[in-house]
Protein backbone atom coordinates (compact mmCIF):
# COMPACT_ATOMS: atom_id res chain seq x y z
CA UNK A 1 0.00 0.00 0.00
CA UNK A 2 1.19 3.52 -0.82
CA UNK A 3 2.57 5.18 2.33
CA UNK A 4 0.34 8.21 2.00
CA UNK A 5 -2.72 6.07 1.45
CA UNK A 6 -1.80 4.43 4.74
CA UNK A 7 -1.66 7.83 6.48
CA UNK A 8 -5.12 8.68 5.16
CA UNK A 9 -6.36 5.29 6.31
CA UNK A 10 -5.10 6.00 9.84
CA UNK A 11 -7.27 9.13 9.86
CA UNK A 12 -10.23 7.17 8.40
CA UNK A 13 -10.16 9.30 5.24
CA UNK A 14 -10.04 8.85 1.49
CA UNK A 15 -6.89 10.21 -0.27
CA UNK A 16 -9.13 12.78 -1.95
CA UNK A 17 -10.14 14.29 1.41
CA UNK A 18 -10.12 18.07 1.64
CA UNK A 19 -7.94 20.06 4.00
CA UNK A 20 -10.85 20.76 6.32
CA UNK A 21 -11.77 17.06 6.39
CA UNK A 22 -8.18 16.17 7.35
CA UNK A 23 -8.20 18.71 10.17
CA UNK A 24 -11.58 17.57 11.49
CA UNK A 25 -10.59 13.90 11.36
CA UNK A 26 -7.41 14.64 13.29
CA UNK A 27 -9.34 16.59 15.92
CA UNK A 28 -11.93 13.81 16.32
CA UNK A 29 -9.37 11.01 16.60
CA UNK A 30 -7.18 12.97 19.02
CA UNK A 31 -10.21 13.25 21.27
CA UNK A 32 -11.21 9.57 20.92
CA UNK A 33 -7.69 8.31 21.64
CA UNK A 34 -6.80 10.78 24.37
CA UNK A 35 -4.79 8.71 26.91
CA UNK A 36 -6.59 10.30 29.87
CA UNK A 37 -9.77 8.54 28.80
CA UNK A 38 -8.09 5.25 29.71
CA UNK A 39 -6.42 6.29 32.97
CA UNK A 40 -8.35 3.53 34.75
CA UNK A 41 -6.52 0.88 32.73
CA UNK A 42 -2.72 1.24 32.24
CA UNK A 43 -2.69 -1.33 29.43
CA UNK A 44 -5.33 0.52 27.42
CA UNK A 45 -3.72 3.85 28.23
CA UNK A 46 -0.43 2.64 26.71
CA UNK A 47 -2.31 1.51 23.58
CA UNK A 48 -3.98 4.93 23.37
CA UNK A 49 -0.60 6.67 23.64
CA UNK A 50 0.80 4.55 20.81
CA UNK A 51 -2.30 5.13 18.69
CA UNK A 52 -2.12 8.88 19.25
CA UNK A 53 1.51 8.94 18.15
CA UNK A 54 0.46 7.17 14.95
CA UNK A 55 -2.37 9.68 14.42
CA UNK A 56 -0.03 12.64 15.02
CA UNK A 57 2.50 11.26 12.52
CA UNK A 58 -0.17 10.69 9.88
CA UNK A 59 -1.54 14.21 10.27
CA UNK A 60 1.92 15.78 10.03
CA UNK A 61 2.86 13.69 6.98
CA UNK A 62 -0.35 14.56 5.14
CA UNK A 63 0.00 18.28 5.88
CA UNK A 64 3.64 18.27 4.79
CA UNK A 65 2.73 16.43 1.60
CA UNK A 66 -0.06 18.90 0.83
CA UNK A 67 2.38 21.75 1.37
CA UNK A 68 5.02 20.20 -0.92
CA UNK A 69 2.50 19.37 -3.64
CA UNK A 70 1.12 22.89 -3.65
CA UNK A 71 4.59 24.41 -3.86
CA UNK A 72 5.38 22.24 -6.89
CA UNK A 73 2.31 23.44 -8.72
CA UNK A 74 2.61 27.08 -7.66
CA UNK A 75 2.75 29.45 -10.65
CA UNK A 76 5.47 31.50 -8.91
CA UNK A 77 8.47 29.18 -8.78
CA UNK A 78 10.75 31.68 -7.00
CA UNK A 79 8.43 32.08 -4.01
CA UNK A 80 7.96 28.63 -2.41
CA UNK A 81 6.12 30.07 0.59
CA UNK A 82 3.43 31.67 -1.56
CA UNK A 83 0.18 29.69 -1.70
CA UNK A 84 -1.36 28.73 -5.00
CA UNK A 85 -4.06 30.92 -6.46
CA UNK A 86 -6.35 27.90 -6.08
CA UNK A 87 -6.41 28.33 -2.29
CA UNK A 88 -10.09 28.62 -1.32
CA UNK A 89 -11.30 32.01 -0.20
CA UNK A 90 -12.40 32.78 3.36
CA UNK A 91 -15.35 34.98 4.27
CA UNK A 92 -13.88 37.93 6.15
CA UNK A 93 -16.59 38.13 8.80
CA UNK A 94 -16.21 40.41 11.83
CA UNK A 95 -18.70 41.03 14.63
CA UNK A 96 -17.21 44.49 15.20
CA UNK A 97 -16.43 45.66 11.67
CA UNK A 98 -12.70 44.86 11.58
CA UNK A 99 -11.13 44.66 8.11
CA UNK A 100 -9.11 41.45 7.57
CA UNK A 101 -8.05 42.08 3.98
CA UNK A 102 -4.48 43.01 4.90
CA UNK A 103 -4.09 39.81 6.96
CA UNK A 104 -5.49 37.78 4.08
CA UNK A 105 -3.11 39.38 1.59
CA UNK A 106 -0.05 38.84 3.80
CA UNK A 107 -0.91 35.18 4.28
CA UNK A 108 -1.60 34.77 0.57
CA UNK A 109 1.86 36.20 -0.14
CA UNK A 110 3.51 33.81 2.32
CA UNK A 111 4.71 36.68 4.55
CA UNK A 112 4.32 34.72 7.76
CA UNK A 113 6.04 37.08 10.21
CA UNK A 114 4.19 40.12 8.90
CA UNK A 115 0.96 38.11 9.01
CA UNK A 116 1.63 37.17 12.63
CA UNK A 117 2.16 40.81 13.54
CA UNK A 118 -0.99 41.78 11.64
CA UNK A 119 -2.92 39.07 13.51
CA UNK A 120 -1.89 40.65 16.81
CA UNK A 121 -2.90 44.11 15.61
CA UNK A 122 -6.31 42.90 14.47
CA UNK A 123 -6.96 41.04 17.72
CA UNK A 124 -6.12 44.18 19.67
CA UNK A 125 -8.45 46.16 17.42
CA UNK A 126 -11.28 43.68 17.94
CA UNK A 127 -10.85 43.95 21.72
CA UNK A 128 -10.61 47.75 21.63
CA UNK A 129 -7.04 47.58 22.93
CA UNK A 130 -5.20 48.82 19.84
CA UNK A 131 -4.24 52.12 21.52
CA UNK A 132 -3.54 50.58 24.94
CA UNK A 133 -1.72 47.41 23.89
CA UNK A 134 -1.83 43.87 25.26
CA UNK A 135 -4.79 41.55 25.59
CA UNK A 136 -6.03 40.46 28.99
CA UNK A 137 -7.64 37.17 29.91
CA UNK A 138 -11.01 38.92 30.17
CA UNK A 139 -10.57 40.22 26.62
CA UNK A 140 -10.08 36.67 25.31
CA UNK A 141 -13.06 35.35 27.27
CA UNK A 142 -15.37 37.71 25.39
CA UNK A 143 -13.50 37.73 22.06
CA UNK A 144 -16.14 37.41 19.29
CA UNK A 145 -16.29 33.90 17.86
CA UNK A 146 -16.91 35.34 14.39
CA UNK A 147 -13.57 37.14 14.44
CA UNK A 148 -11.64 34.28 16.02
CA UNK A 149 -13.04 31.95 13.36
CA UNK A 150 -12.08 34.32 10.52
CA UNK A 151 -8.51 34.62 11.79
CA UNK A 152 -8.22 30.87 12.31
CA UNK A 153 -9.66 30.04 8.88
CA UNK A 154 -7.27 32.45 7.15
CA UNK A 155 -4.25 30.85 8.81
CA UNK A 156 -5.58 27.36 8.23
CA UNK A 157 -6.35 27.86 4.55
CA UNK A 158 -3.18 29.65 3.52
CA UNK A 159 -0.89 27.21 5.38
CA UNK A 160 -2.57 24.01 4.14
CA UNK A 161 -3.73 23.19 7.65
CA UNK A 162 -0.34 23.66 9.33
CA UNK A 163 -1.06 26.85 11.29
CA UNK A 164 -3.99 28.24 13.24
CA UNK A 165 -5.46 28.43 16.72
CA UNK A 166 -7.57 25.33 16.09
CA UNK A 167 -4.44 23.38 15.12
CA UNK A 168 -2.79 24.46 18.37
CA UNK A 169 -5.89 23.36 20.27
CA UNK A 170 -5.75 19.90 18.68
CA UNK A 171 -2.08 19.55 19.60
CA UNK A 172 -2.81 20.69 23.16
CA UNK A 173 -5.38 17.92 23.48
CA UNK A 174 -3.02 15.36 21.93
CA UNK A 175 -0.34 15.99 24.61
CA UNK A 176 -2.90 15.56 27.39
CA UNK A 177 -3.70 19.23 27.94
CA UNK A 178 -6.58 20.15 30.23
CA UNK A 179 -8.09 23.37 31.56
CA UNK A 180 -5.79 23.48 34.59
CA UNK A 181 -2.10 24.37 34.40
CA UNK A 182 0.32 21.45 34.35
CA UNK A 183 3.91 22.54 33.61
CA UNK A 184 5.08 19.21 32.25
CA UNK A 185 2.20 19.07 29.77
CA UNK A 186 2.75 22.70 28.81
CA UNK A 187 6.42 22.01 28.14
CA UNK A 188 5.43 19.10 25.88
CA UNK A 189 3.02 21.42 24.12
CA UNK A 190 5.77 23.99 23.58
CA UNK A 191 8.13 21.36 22.20
CA UNK A 192 5.51 20.08 19.74
CA UNK A 193 4.86 23.61 18.48
CA UNK A 194 8.55 24.45 18.25
CA UNK A 195 8.27 27.20 20.86
CA UNK A 196 10.58 25.32 23.19
CA UNK A 197 13.90 23.67 22.36
CA UNK A 198 15.36 21.20 24.87
CA UNK A 199 14.95 23.14 28.14
CA UNK A 200 14.68 26.63 26.65
CA UNK A 201 11.66 28.65 25.63
CA UNK A 202 12.51 30.54 22.46
CA UNK A 203 12.23 34.32 22.13
CA UNK A 204 10.13 35.74 19.32
CA UNK A 205 13.23 36.48 17.25
CA UNK A 206 14.14 32.77 17.21
CA UNK A 207 10.80 31.49 15.95
CA UNK A 208 10.49 30.07 12.42
CA UNK A 209 8.47 32.21 10.03
CA UNK A 210 8.31 29.84 7.07
CA UNK A 211 5.83 27.22 5.93
CA UNK A 212 8.31 24.56 7.06
CA UNK A 213 7.87 25.55 10.70
CA UNK A 214 6.47 22.84 13.00
CA UNK A 215 2.74 22.27 12.75
CA UNK A 216 0.93 24.72 15.03
CA UNK A 217 3.98 27.01 15.31
CA UNK A 218 1.95 30.04 14.23
CA UNK A 219 0.28 32.35 15.03
CA UNK A 220 1.79 33.63 18.27
CA UNK A 221 1.15 37.39 18.18
CA UNK A 222 4.12 39.32 19.55
CA UNK A 223 2.03 42.35 20.44
CA UNK A 224 -0.76 40.43 22.17
CA UNK A 225 1.05 39.38 25.33
CA UNK A 226 4.23 40.64 26.99
CA UNK A 227 6.01 37.25 26.90
CA UNK A 228 7.02 37.44 23.23
CA UNK A 229 8.39 40.99 23.59
CA UNK A 230 10.87 40.17 26.35
CA UNK A 231 14.41 38.85 26.02
CA UNK A 232 14.30 37.71 29.64
CA UNK A 233 11.07 36.61 31.27
CA UNK A 234 10.36 36.37 34.98
CA UNK A 235 8.34 33.56 36.49
CA UNK A 236 5.30 35.84 36.90
CA UNK A 237 5.43 36.69 33.19
CA UNK A 238 5.59 32.99 32.34
CA UNK A 239 2.52 32.26 34.45
CA UNK A 240 0.67 35.20 32.88
CA UNK A 241 1.54 33.92 29.40
CA UNK A 242 0.45 30.36 30.11
CA UNK A 243 -2.85 31.57 31.60
CA UNK A 244 -3.41 33.62 28.47
CA UNK A 245 -2.70 30.70 26.11
CA UNK A 246 -4.96 28.35 28.09
CA UNK A 247 -7.73 30.94 28.02
CA UNK A 248 -7.31 31.32 24.25
CA UNK A 249 -7.46 27.55 23.73
CA UNK A 250 -10.61 27.41 25.84
CA UNK A 251 -12.11 30.16 23.71
CA UNK A 252 -11.29 28.11 20.60
CA UNK A 253 -13.25 25.24 22.16
CA UNK A 254 -16.18 27.51 23.10
CA UNK A 255 -16.33 28.91 19.57
CA UNK A 256 -16.15 25.36 18.13
CA UNK A 257 -13.32 26.12 15.71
Amino acid sequence: MNNFNRYYEILDLEPSASLLEVKQAYKDLASVWHPDRYSHNPRLQKKAEDKLKEINQAYEKICTNLNTSQNRTSPIESQPDQPSSSTPSVSLISAVGVDYRQLRDLLAAGKWKEADEETAKKMLEVAGRDKIGGLRVEDIKRFPCEDLRTIDQLWLNYSNGRFGFSVQKSIWESVGGKDNLDWKTYESFGERLGWRRKTTWLPYSSLTFTKNAPIGHLPVGKLIVRWWSCSFVAADDMTEWVDFVLCLLNRVETCKL
